[in-house]
């Protein structure tokens, strides 16, 4: 039996335990019963001895670190197309220049991918954003530029004009009015406007205003419809042969801001009236002082009356009919407009 527990001494001065922790990528803590240790990134391997006269631990941190390289972005400026209804969609591919990652599996996005009529002439700057299959991502930008070239959509329509007195005849018009836009700002005249029975406003005792001068062919009922609009509260003025800023009161037709209708505050003004043939002046104000903001409005009438640009040149033709653009308004001229007694039959 002495022999026996010799060599179980023996064995306990010698023995090692030895223990290594699996390699890691983010902190923890590693123990058993005869060690412990904390650590952050990295491998621990423990080495620790027990006898019976004391114990020795001895801890090793093997510490590495993990890079994510972020791809690169590579960008290149492009040139997008309008289709025939004036949009168009680019794709991320459009304007890569090459972007490329060390691992497979990034995506580009952009952000801003749709353009419109309104774009041509001014280059866009758009951002490309590579992202890899990790979350890391680059970005660079690229100028887009917007082009229109789908032509536009002629219509003619065949017509018969009658020579004059004089022997002459035109297919030249004046082509009628039937919106109009503006924007009150610091730059446009400032009157005092009147209200009721023509009586100064001081609510509106510095507004700015704007003017359309215009005549009509026919006695109708005429209809000019502000939609809703912002910021200004808008007012309209009708006079007929003439507007006077210094006397407000002279050759007033017609006033509305829709007060009687929408209770305070009003951007929408209805102003509906029957006029004959004459020259009249429709000025466009807000109802209190030093208020600005665009506007719009459209003219109409009842029976098919015509609104024109007072001193307006011809620039419609009667054999147009109705070409269209996907930009919008064409402009149209013929190669000839005017004809004589010669060219009869």
């Amino acid at each position: 039996m002495k022999h026996f527990y010799i060599i179980l001494i023996f064995l306990m001065i010698f023995s090692t335990n030895y223990a290594q922790k699996a390699t890691v990528v983010s902190g923890g803590d590693i123990s058993n019963s005869n060690f412990s240790a904390s650590y952050s990134i990295g491998q621990i391997s423990q080495l620790s001895s027990v006898s019976t006269n004391g114990s020795f631990i001895q801890g090793v941190q093997q510490p590495f670190e993990m890079f994510n390289t972020p791809p690169i972005a590579v960008c290149k400026n492009f040139t997008a197309q309008l289709d025939e209804n004036g949009s168009v969609t680019i794709m991320a591919s459009d304007v890569d220049g090459g972007s490329s990652d060390d691992k497979e599996g990034f995506t580009l996005s952009l952000d801003i991918d749709t353009f419109s009529c309104s774009n041509i002439g001014t280059p866009v700057t758009v951002t490309l954003t590579v992202t890899d299959s990790d979350g890391a991502s680059e970005t660079c930008t690229s100028t887009v530029t917007v082009e229109d070239n789908v032509a536009p959509i002629a219509n003619t329509q065949d017509i018969t004009v009658q020579l004059d007195e004089t022997g002459n005849a035109t297919i030249l018009y004046v082509e009628p009015i039937t919106m109009v836009e503006g924007e009150l700002d610091p730059s446009d005249p400032i009157y005092n406007r009147v209200f009721g029975n023509c009586t100064l406003s001081n609510a509106g005792s510095s507004v700015y205003y704007e003017i359309l001068t215009f005549s009509i062919d026919q006695a109708d009922t005429y209809t000019f419809n502000m939609p809703n609009s912002f910021p200004g509260d808008f007012y309209f003025s009708l006079y007929e042969g003439g507007f006077n800023p210094v006397n407000p009161c002279n050759n007033l037709l017609a006033l509305n801001d829709d007060s009687s209708t929408s209770g305070g505050f009003k951007p929408k003004i209805t102003l509906q009236l029957f006029l004959v043939p004459g020259n009249y002046e429709l000025v466009t104000t807000t109802f209190s002082s030093f208020e600005i903001g665009t506007y719009n409005y459209s003219i109409s009438s009842e029976n098919g009356g015509n609104v024109y640009p007072h001193g307006a040149l011809p620039t419609g033709l009667l054999i147009n009919n109705g070409s269209t653009d996907n930009c919008g308004k064409v402009t149209v001229t013929a190669s000839k407009t005017d004809f004589t007694c010669s060219e009869v039959g």
